[in-house]
């Protein structure tokens, strides 16, 4: 079957047993017909939903009760009769029927109860029971009876540890010891807001061994339910594409797909989520998912649908997928709905068109890790360690031509290109990546290190303790260097408070506490309760040479400061570093940190894709913060922006806008700066190097 375009929709029907009128209006032709005048590539149908109602003739499971006819097989044939791709969702591990009708089936926490999810409405299943076998039969008869062309799965994670005894029998087959149960807290514990746990009980806490054997066993069991899939599809002898939501492992996914909710406060998302699993694809496509209905079903205007699908294929995605929940009656969408989502695709189908023929130019990089956040090991904020948000909210707004990397999967040929690499405290690497790294910087590369993990130890830097005035030890608030290592040549106050320095033989020792001053306005930023006046000439910063490249070291997270705080003096001290040890953007739009930025290179055609934000995104507004902290936030249309200029260290000899909007060039000094007269909602800047 064809491979689909980038404009795609989900009919996301999650039917109950509601009543007579449930489905009582459903007419495939009708659906299939709408979707292709609006211009719809694909469409995700729903085989089988949370409520574990089948929507097609199934032997194994339970089909719709409102359904006395194969409605798979009607929306299939009438979207092929369309030119519509057809596609087949499955829900795995939320399978409300299936749960009722097997207890044994069902996930159960350490004390025996059934686990609830994150969401309260759906329970568990368990990937080790007999489930398994019940899903698999399942497909068996979707791969056999129907054409389509990707076969999607929903809910297969497994983060939380399920305690059912087919659970303990395989964790034992797998470790050769019973399922370790951390002891619960005594009655009355209280969580760290005070309030007290309720139908969860306490938190159970595991040592870091444990919760690596866990996120271990977890990966396993996705792994071997995966792989059992993939083998049916090639049993199967159809050329159908595995993918999975949500998390990892990845292994045998033909596409990686994301999810993207940029209602809120969280609008770096729609980019993030395509940087992040490109990082994790390896050259497979990625598809991320948007709803036009997310906050209690009252819908997002067209400016914002339109910024989360064109920056996320602006930033390299495949395709959009956009979903959400149709009419009870009808099992499709109504006129509103359509002509949104219509609008959406008129205004994207350029964009994406130019972006698939671009090939994406990036000269810095930022690591991240999906182990250590899997783990616990490090503050998390949006997805990312809280110093990597910042670092990624940092080079979003600055509008670096930048990439994101994983530990790991990290290989020599991801840093391909790049000249300077952020490493933004995200825990622990792995020894593999340790290497690459080094490799990187011998031949040339910047590196910018954060924070404390084993990457900075490898180094021969050293993190002395200090004990609080209620003499509790805090790490890491003094840095011994190696020797080798130097102070950066910049005027830095720093505070150094009244804590007495440690002296190592052999080292160079370097007071820690951070506290640049923001120019011009003369703010100052309190590190950790020192007292402004107290500051000493000792920088806070170590840099040092490795083969033809540096590295420099902050045990600060300045990143995170910039993130939480809105401290810019933050953001400015890591540029003055990257500047410091040889980095400085070759490419970059200036100013309007509201808009996204992407840039590709082919050849001496720089281009330089520009999506306009319907909302400013202020400094300190923390770049995982959704609606429900309360942040909703929508505007109609996006308000156009004047003069959005491009500075380049590159020559330009001439540039164009696909808008048709004016387009100045002007060389100052050793820069090019091309001038967009106005941004809208989308344009594509193409600029022509000189030879």
């Amino acid at each position: 079957m064809a491979e689909a375009g980038p404009k795609r929709v989900l009919i996301d029907n999650h039917l109950g047993p509601y009543g007579p009128h449930t489905l009582a209006q459903v007419d495939p032709a009708a659906q299939m017909a709408a979707l292709a005048e609006i211009g719809t590539d694909s469409v995700l149908l729903q085989a089988k939903c949370h409520w574990g109602h089948a929507y097609y003739a199934t032997a194994v499971g339970k089909r719709h009760p409102a359904l006395d006819f194969d409605l798979i097989a009607a929306q299939t044939e009438a979207a092929r009769g369309q030119g519509i791709v057809p596609a087949l969702y499955y829900s795995v591990r939320w399978d409300e029927h299936a749960y009722r009708e097997h207890a044994d089936w069902r996930s159960h926490d350490a004390d025996g109860d059934p686990q609830p999810g994150p969401h309260t409405r759906w329970r568990w299943l368990c990937l080790n029971s007999p489930y398994r076998d019940y899903t698999y039969a399942m497909l068996d008869e979707l791969l056999a009876n129907y054409d389509f062309s990707r076969l999607f799965l929903d809910i297969v994670h497994y983060r939380m540890l399920c305690y059912c005894e087919h659970c303990r029998a395989a964790w034992q087959e797998y470790f050769g010891e019973p399922l370790p149960e951390a002891p619960a807290p005594p009655a009355g514990t209280r969580s760290r807001t005070g309030r007290r746990w309720a139908a969860r009980g306490p938190r159970r806490r595991f040592t870091v061994e444990q919760r690596a054997r866990l996120f271990e066993f977890g990966n396993h069991v996705v792994d071997t339910y995966l792989a059992g899939v993939k083998e049916r599809i090639q049993a199967s002898g159809k050329g159908v594409s595995l993918v999975h939501n949500a998390f990892w492992p990845y292994t045998h996914d033909d596409i990686l797909f994301g999810e993207s909710d940029a209602t809120g406060a969280n609008f770096f998302q729609p980019a993030q989520q395509t940087y992040r699993l490109q990082a994790l694809a390896k050259g497979r496509p990625v598809v991320i998912a948007f709803c036009w209905d997310r906050v209690m079903y009252a819908g997002v205007s067209e400016s914002q649908l339109t910024f989360q699908a064109a920056s996320a294929l602006a930033a390299g995605a495949d395709a959009t997928l956009i979903w959400g929940a149709p009419d009870t009656r009808t099992g499709f969408f109504g006129a509103p709905v359509l002509n949104k989502v219509a609008t959406t695709f008129e205004k994207i189908g350029p964009l994406a068109e130019e972006r698939a023929k671009a090939t994406a130019y990036a000269d810095v990089g930022l690591l991240f890790s999906e182990r250590q956040i899997a783990l616990g090991n490090v503050p998390v904020e949006a997805g990312f360690s809280r110093d990597t948000a910042g670092a990624y909210k940092y080079l979003a707004e600055q509008h670096f031509p930048f990439r994101l990397v994983c530990d790991d999967v990290l290989e020599p040929e991801d840093l391909s290109g790049l000249r300077a690499l952020i490493i933004a405290h995200p825990g622990d690497l792995r020894p593999e990546s340790i290497g690459i790294v080094r490799e990187f910087a011998e031949q040339g590369g910047r590196v910018l290190l954060t924070g404390a993990n084993n990457l900075q130890r490898d180094l021969g830097i050293i993190l002395a303790d200090r004990k609080d005035h209620r003499g509790r030890r805090q790490d890491g608030w003094f840095v011994h260097a190696p020797e080798a290592w130097q102070i950066p040549d910049w005027e830095l106050a720093c505070s150094l408070g009244h804590w007495p320095l440690r002296n190592f033989p052999g080292f160079g020792e370097l007071a820690y506490s951070l506290k640049p001053i923001v120019e011009p306005h003369g703010e100052v930023w309190d590190s950790h309760g020192t007292r402004w006046g107290t500051e000493t000439g000792m920088p806070a910063v170590v840099y040092g040479r490795m083969g033809a490249g540096q590295i420099a070291y902050c045990n600060h997270e300045p990143f995170a400061e910039y993130l939480v705080r809105g401290a810019r003096a933050f953001g400015r001290l890591a540029l003055r570093i990257l500047m410091f040890i040889g980095y400085a953007a070759n490419l970059r739009v200036q100013g309007a940190p509201n808009v996204e930025a992407a840039y590709t290179k082919d050849g001496n055609v720089l281009k330089v894709f520009l999506v306009n934000c319907p909302v400013t995104r202020p400094l300190g507004q923390g770049s995982g913060r959704g609606p429900r902290a309360g942040a909703w936030v929508d505007v109609p249309e996006a308000v156009p922006l004047a003069d959005v200029t491009i500075k380049s260290a590159l020559t330009i000899e001439s540039a164009s806008a696909a808008s048709g909007e004016a387009v100045h060039v002007r060389r100052q000094g050793k820069h090019t700066f091309v001038t967009l007269s106005r941004l809208s909602e989308t344009d594509v800047v193409s600029m022509e190097i000189a030879e």
